[in-house]
Order: C-alpha cells, then sequence, then structure tokens
C-alpha cells in the first residue's frame, strides 16, 4: 500500500482518538526526558566500567545507573505530585573516577565521599578496600540522595551555549537522611 503525502485530507474524516493532556504529560514532556535540577532519593541499579581520558592522565571510572525512587524538590521546591509521578522511575547516570596514581585530590575525595554516603565504607575510622568489585557488584542497590545541578559551557567548536543537568560534585548524601529531607520540603 502506497500513501500520497500531498493528498487533501479533510479533519471531519479523520476517526483519530482523543489524547488526554493532564499535568504530568505536560511535565513529562516539558523535560523531554531529562532529569531537572532537583533532589531525588535513588537506587544504583546499575553500573559499568568506562575508560576516562583527561589531558594529565586516562582512567577509569564507573559509570553508575541511579533509578529515581522518590522525588524530594525540583528546583529547589518541593517536588509536586505531578512531578513526582513524571521523575519517578527514570534514571540519572554518573560518572565516578577510580583511583589513579596521576588523580588531583579532588578527584580521590569525591570517591571516596561518595564510597561512604553510599555505605561503600560503613566505618571510616576502619580501613576500608575499595575495589572493582566495589564499584562494580557492592554498589548495586546502595541508595542515596542526589542532587543534580544544571551546568554550562560554551562549545569549542561552535561556540555554542551548551547545558545539561548532572549530579553535582559533592552531589551525595546518606539516604537515611531521605526521611529529614522530605520533610523539610513538606512544609514548604
Amino acid at each position: 500500500m502506497s500513501y500520497d503525502n500531498n493528498a487533501a485530507l479533510n479533519w471531519d474524516d479523520l476517526d483519530l482518538p482523543p489524547e488526554t493532556v493532564d499535568e504530568a504529560a505536560a511535565t513529562a514532556a516539558e523535560s523531554m526526558g531529562k532529569t531537572p535540577v532537583g533532589k531525588f532519593l535513588c537506587t544504583c541499579i546499575d553500573s559499568k566500567p568506562v575508560e576516562k581520558k583527561f589531558k594529565a592522565y586516562s582512567g577509569y571510572a564507573a559509570n553508575l545507573k541511579w533509578q529515581i525512587e522518590t522525588v524530594l524538590q525540583i528546583n529547589g521546591k518541593a517536588a509536586t505530585d505531578a512531578e513526582k509521578d513524571a521523575y519517578e522511575g527514570r534514571f540519572i547516570f554518573d560518572d565516578v573516577v577510580l583511583a589513579n596514581a596521576a588523580e588531583k585530590d579532588g578527584m580521590r575525595n569525591r570517591r571516596v565521599m561518595i564510597a561512604c554516603k553510599t555505605g561503600l565504607v560503613v566505618n571510616p575510622s576502619l580501613a576500608t578496600s575499595l575495589t572493582a568489585k566495589s564499584w562494580g557488584k557492592d554498589i548495586i542497590g546502595k541508595q542515596a540522595i542526589l542532587t543534580t545541578e544544571r551546568q554550562e559551557w560554551i562549545d569549542e567548536v561552535t561556540h555554542d551555549k551548551k547545558s545539561t543537568v548532572r549530579v553535582c560534585f559533592d552531589g551525595y548524601e546518606s539516604a537515611s537522611g531521605a526521611a529529614k529531607a522530605a520533610d523539610k520540603f513538606d512544609d514548604i
């Protein structure tokens, strides 16, 4: 069967089902699948090793896939029911750069902070070895509160202004603070 793309159609002749657009659908459409700036209680559901190339060295990172369990806030305000419906169940990805002799202190500090906040390191006063298994298997099922922010930059080639929403450099909190965080924003 072939269709004539230039054939004249009449709206009255089309039998299209009605489409209902509610607040959740409108919020999802606005986001176009992107996670907004906010605070989310998440569970790590997957981890993949990825290569990272920096100016000073190359190494590896754990690309963590976090599923949003509870939306705590969007743009600094308590999440509405429609926002919760739109974003709960979606994913946030974050790379955690793994240990390398050439790394800067900031990378090490972020990794250690994430290990502590997610429970990979339970008691920092006791020495804990973080291994490939820690970031590959042990992180699965861990919960944390992730905070995202908008990052902007100028493309070096096109000189266009670009932006993305990513997990903040220090954007991890212990999931045990989730109840406190929810209480804090529910009364706003």
